[in-house]
């Protein structure tokens, strides 16, 4: 386990690297009260978990332990930017009623435009999951956002394009306070019966051996999510999904 630690006019701030287990947790222990007691008048000490890869109970008991020292001491203790791992850890022990959490979710946006074409589709997939990563995703919430994102372009390449080669594609992503928010939106034929189109193995081209699972499986892998589309003027896709959890 890698730890290093900053010391600022706003408090000492320790980041952690790695697994924090039983065999990692003394050492850690160790490492961190040398500096506690180099700062022992220190405004407040922040434990930024950010880069925590795993951690089992062992881990909060060495927090809690850092915890009761330094309450001795009269200084404040924050846990800042758990990683999904050890955020669901801490959230199971209530020890965020103990030591406050920080959070610093940058809200951002970003809108590109592509052309309509099945090579686009790794790359628009592939934009979105660079684009939230300073979430610290889980692989399979990173898994989910690319494949609802897939089939949302399939379907404008497909459907929203049938005889046309020339056609336009708005992605649009914003992640606001934890949760990812996605529009893509075509210029295309539209869509002139979207509850029958929802139906799962519905499809309009079955001769094509198209699975009709494409809405089906936006909807299941995101947390929200909603079509609009009108005849002649194209077709515009809605989704969200959370990926920062708070306690």
């Amino acid at each position: 386990m890698e730890i290093k630690y900053n010391v600022l006019p706003s408090g000492v701030y320790f980041y952690l690297y790695g697994e924090l287990d039983e065999c990692t947790a003394k050492d850690a222990r160790e490492r961190i009260d040398d500096i506690i007691d180099r700062f022992t008048r220190a405004q407040s000490v922040v434990f930024n978990m950010k880069g925590i890869t795993f951690m089992d109970s062992t881990g909060i008991g060495m927090v809690i332990g850092r915890y009761k020292k330094l309450k001795k001491l009269n200084i404040p203790v924050y846990i800042e930017n758990p990683s999904f791992s050890a955020d669901k850890v801490f959230i199971v022990s209530g020890i965020y009623k103990l030591i406050p959490l920080r959070r610093s979710i940058m809200n951002n946006k970003m809108t590109i435009k592509f052309s309509a074409k099945s090579e686009n589709e790794q790359f628009a997939r592939t934009a979105v999951a660079a684009f939230i990563m300073n979430l610290d995703p889980t692989v399979e919430q990173i898994t989910d956002i690319k494949t609802a994102v897939s089939e949302a372009v399939t379907n404008c390449v497909v459907h929203g394009y049938p005889n046309k080669e020339d056609g336009s594609i708005i992605l649009e992503c914003e992640v606001k306070d934890g949760t990812v928010h996605i529009k893509i939106k075509d210029f295309g034929v539209g869509i002139s019966d979207i509850s029958k189109v929802m139906q799962p193995f519905y499809s309009s081209k079955p001769i094509e051996e198209r699975a009709g699972m494409g809405f089906t499986i936006m909807r299941t892998f995101m947390d929200s999510f909603s079509v609009q589309s009108e005849l002649k003027m194209g077709t515009t896709v809605f989704m969200s999904k959370r990926v920062v959890y708070q306690p």
